[in-house]
């Protein structure tokens, strides 16, 4: 499944039009200012990202606890690491398929990079996927000690 299928781009628009502005620029004077809307920050995007991964593909809490061994973060490094476009040089897609082969923990299949700004999104949504899984598993072996 792509991420921008016909079926799922009103889905992602209908959630990205719930989410609040970063900030608002103020143009014009008088009777003619008005607020405009800039982008969503960062984080917000991030949050929005993290909130279609739970609910549109299924990658709840119980999905992520399956991955204990790192791979939600080898997968955020592939994505931020693909796009830092001074340190990585891409010829021939060698160094995709070497992040790919090094790193990328699941099936191919699953690989899909996009924009700079989409690859980061994706990379901080996973990372908050990993650090919410490390604190459910340490808040488990914390409740274990206490029994």
């Amino acid at each position: 499944m792509k991420y921008f299928e016909e079926e799922n781009a009103e889905k992602i628009k209908a959630m990205l039009d719930k989410m609040p502005p970063s900030y608002d620029k103020v143009e014009g004077t008088g009777s003619e200012t008005k607020l405009i809307p800039l982008p969503m920050s960062g984080a917000d995007q991030i949050k929005v990202e993290r909130e279609r991964q739970i609910n549109e593909e299924g990658w709840t809490a119980e999905h992520d606890d399956k991955h204990a061994i790192g791979e939600l973060a080898k997968a955020a490094a592939c994505y931020a690491v693909l796009d830092c476009s001074n340190f990585v040089t891409l010829k021939d897609g060698a160094v995709t398929i070497n992040i790919f082969r090094l790193l990328w923990p699941w099936h191919r299949d699953w690989w899909k990079p996009s924009s700079r700004i989409r690859n980061l999104v994706k990379a901080g949504a996973l990372i908050a996927a990993e650090i919410d899984r490390l604190q459910r598993e340490k808040f488990r072996e914390e409740d274990n000690g206490r029994h």
